[in-house]
């Protein structure tokens, strides 16, 4: 599947870029190419829309995540885009979705520039008793990367601009969690004793997926 998105990625950025407008729009789903038929029709909307899609079609893709949901209809790829040698560089989203058995570009999604997202400059797992038992704190978010370490699991959780950081048990205590769960591009939920200084740190027992399943 991997290997299959990003060849109709390449596809869709190389019409981009040649000026195939027609083409590129081909390779949406149903929905975006129903949004975008009436501004086919004329050579002045065509042209307004080469130039937004060129707009997201960037000179190179450092992918942190490709991720199928669930249910196998849908995925969505996250990965650092860069333009003039990396001068300029932004987060993106492109979600795909699979129709009459073909997969199809659905949204693309610009985020923030990654040098600006908010990270937390100490990334160690600190003592329990730095961490605040008698409250409990919710965060959610994508992860963005994971770490393994002897006695913990990493999770660098993505909210917006921050980048949060929730410590679990090791992988080998997780008893019962499916793996997928903390792959990058999970979307997940936790609750559980803050850092009491650090409000990037967070400690936690068990991890909740978008879907409900722990």
């Amino acid at each position: 599947m991997r290997a299959a998105l990003l060849d109709l990625w390449d596809r869709h950025a190389a019409a981009a870029r040649s000026g195939d407008i027609e083409a590129a729009v081909a390779l949406r789903s149903a929905s975006v190419r129903a949004a975008l038929a009436n501004r086919l029709r004329a050579e002045s909307s065509r042209a307004f829309l080469l130039a937004e899609t060129r707009r997201v079609v960037p000179d190179a893709l450092a992918v942190e995540s490709l991720r199928a949901d669930r249910d196998g209809a849908t995925a969505t790829l996250h990965a650092i885009a860069s333009w003039t040698g990396g001068a300029l560089r932004r987060e993106i989203a492109v979600g795909f979705v699979r129709e009459d058995a073909a997969w199809r570009i659905g949204r693309i999604e610009l985020g923030a520039d990654p040098a600006q997202v908010r990270r937390s400059a100490d990334r160690a797992r600190e003592p329990d008793d730095r961490f605040d038992a008698g409250r409990t704190v919710s965060i959610g978010g994508r992860i963005a990367a994971t770490a393994d370490a002897p006695d913990h699991t990493l999770l660098m959780i993505r909210l917006l601009d921050e980048e949060h950081l929730v410590y679990l048990p090791p992988r080998a205590a997780l008893a019962g969690l499916d793996p997928a769960t903390i792959e990058p591009g999970a979307v997940v939920s936790v609750a559980d004793a803050p850092h009491r200084t650090n409000p990037d740190k967070l400690r936690a027992e068990t991890i909740r997926a978008a879907d409900g399943h722990r």
